[in-house]
């Protein structure tokens, strides 16, 4: 499955640009605390982010924002729904459970690669590359995690209605 636990194989100045801008609020704790981010920070990086929060134990994930860019690219807002009733259009359905519970267990960030088919077109497809970050409320416990999708450029011939669509369960 294409998640790591380090930045190592990131090629995303995206994904990095958030990464160095979470590193830079840790302070003295593990996780940085959701009060030190300020949006007006990530101007250039808002399209591309989400704001996930969990909910009743690391496993129930809800999504309390999602970027414009991920809404054109999921074709849906999926904002307010829980991980558990998308059904995201990947090759690997199954990598934003993995990276969400990764997250959970390590209290560290993640990053990895999905693949995302394009409709009626074999074997094309868009790579997509993300990073999760874990948030804190009180210094110790995850209540949230800032995520950021960056895509590969989408030929002009293959505009974003083109891509498979996200769907409810």
């Amino acid at each position: 499955m294409p998640i790591w636990s380090t930045a190592d194989k990131v090629t995303s100045e995206k994904v990095l640009a958030l990464d160095a801008y979470w590193r830079a609020r840790l302070g003295n704790g593990p996780i940085p605390c959701r009060k030190l981010f300020d949006p007006s920070d990530l101007r250039d990086l808002l399209p591309n982010i989400l704001i996930v929060e969990f909910a009743d134990d690391p496993w129930k994930i809800r999504y309390r924002l999602i970027g414009t860019k991920v809404v054109e690219m999921s074709r849906l807002d999926f904002t307010g729904r829980r991980l558990d009733e998308c059904a995201f259009q990947t090759t690997d359905e199954d990598i934003w459970y993995q990276a969400y519970k990764m997250v959970g267990e390590r209290s560290a960030p993640v990053y990895g690669r999905a693949t995302i088919p394009i409709e009626g077109a074999d074997n094309q497809h868009v790579t997509e590359e993300f990073g999760i970050f874990p948030l804190t409320h009180d210094g110790t416990a995850i209540h949230q995690c800032i995520a950021i999708e960056d895509y590969t450029p989408i030929d002009r011939l293959i505009p974003p209605d083109r891509i498979r669509p996200m769907r409810m369960r």
